[in-house]
């Protein structure tokens, strides 16, 4: 029995959860950057303990979506190296536990726009980087299951940014609590990251090149081909002006 339910929870959501609710979202960064929202700043020492539990929350999370999903690793490399594996639905989910890890791994993108109203309130620039993130991946996370039937690229893209997001989001909660980390470790991060778009853009490309038109949609191939590329150059260009690469 497949347990992917797709065509009835995610479909049904699809207007408010990956519609509406990005949508608002835009609006509401573009109001705040051009200065027309104005939020007055709440101190740190009362924000800082729910930005702390709600990035422990987020790394603990996805930690336990990263186990559940690296269970069926060899299972899912298996099937991405055979010839039609590229685009086998959803790795073949037979079970609900399983099903569900990926599941909510795309319901939380649209809960990480609390991440934003956390720099909202902390009168903290939205960056170009954070919101077209925030946005094309909630996007393309619904596109994928209503139109690719989360294809086996895409267990293997869950299964890499539930460990980015673990290891990012814990050390955002650690930072929230006063905890001092040493200074490169943001410098790993972001590395992780442009690793996980440079695994993203060899997927998808193997994705077009062998993945036939009738499990796969093309247009989905596109998408994702989009916004990995988008996703590299935006990381790149912040890894090297966020830390001096150049001129150190």
């Amino acid at each position: 029995m497949n347990y992917w339910p797709t065509g009835i929870f995610i479909s049904n959501l699809g207007i408010f959860w990956f519609w509406a609710l990005p949508s608002i979202y835009i609006i509401t960064v573009w109001l705040y950057n051009k200065g027309i929202l104005k939020v007055s700043s709440i101190p740190k020492n009362k924000l800082r303990p729910w930005m702390m539990r709600w990035n422990v929350f987020m790394s603990l999370s996805s930690f336990i979506g990263f186990c559940l999903t690296y269970r069926h690793f060899p299972g899912i490399y298996r099937m991405w190296i055979s010839e039609c594996g590229t685009c086998e639905r959803a790795w073949v989910l037979h079970n609900w536990i399983d099903t569900w890890a990926v599941v909510f791994f795309m319901l939380f993108k649209p809960l990480e726009f609390v991440d934003t109203l956390f720099l909202i309130l902390n009168n903290k620039p939205i960056s170009r980087l954070h919101w077209i993130h925030h946005t094309t991946v909630t996007l393309y996370c619904w596109h994928t299951a209503v139109y690719s039937n989360l294809f086996a690229g895409g267990a293997l893209f869950a299964l890499m940014n539930y460990f980015v997001h673990a290891v990012m989001y814990g050390y955002y909660g650690l930072r929230s609590g006063g905890i001092s980390l040493p200074k490169y470790f943001p410098i790993v991060i972001t590395s992780l990251q442009i690793s996980q778009m440079i695994m993203g853009l060899l997927i998808m490309l193997q994705v077009g090149l062998r993945c036939s038109t009738d499990v796969c949609n093309p247009g989905n191939t596109l998408f994702g081909l989009g916004i990995y590329g988008t996703y590299f150059y935006l990381f790149c260009k912040y890894f090297f002006q966020r830390y001096n690469v150049v001129n150190n």
